[in-house]
């Protein structure tokens, strides 16, 4: 009974790895191609094109000017763009307003330690008389 070599030769084995790779490297490469980011472009039009909702008020107060009826109250129509606009300046205020405070805080800190070093700065002067008038009279009894 003669016994199978299950080893690959090496001429086999470069096949495979070679064939491996080019999977492996058409695999990425898919990958990449269904995970691309979507153009600037396209999102833009996404965001300014007015929802479906929208469109239908705008269309039904038209109509009704063209009719000659007063409108009573215009409902109030804001598009996705402006939405996310006026997201971002609320967030812009919150933030601005934020650092306001810590600049608030941070100034009355600084005036405490104002304050503080003022007090010290009087102390420190107390005593450096207190410290000179000592020193006057120990020169005094020194000398007589």
């Amino acid at each position: 009974m003669a016994r199978k070599n299950i080893w690959l030769t090496k001429k086999q084995f470069k096949q495979r790895i070679i064939i491996a790779a080019i999977v492996i490297i058409i695999l990425i490469l898919l990958g990449l191609w269904i995970f691309r980011p979507l153009p600037a472009e396209h999102v833009i039009e996404n965001i300014t094109e007015p929802e479906f909702e929208q469109v239908e008020q705008i269309e039904q107060m038209e109509t009704e000017m063209q009719d000659g009826e007063e409108v009573l109250a215009e409902p109030e129509i804001i598009s996705g763009s402006c939405k996310i606009a006026i997201k971002h300046a609320e967030d812009e205020v919150l933030d601005a307003f934020n650092i306001k405070r810590k600049a608030e805080s941070t100034i009355e800190d600084l005036q405490e330690r104002i304050d503080d070093a003022k007090k010290e700065l009087a102390e420190s002067e107390d005593l450096l008389s207190d410290s000179e008038e000592a020193l006057d009279k120990l020169k005094e009894s020194c000398t007589e």
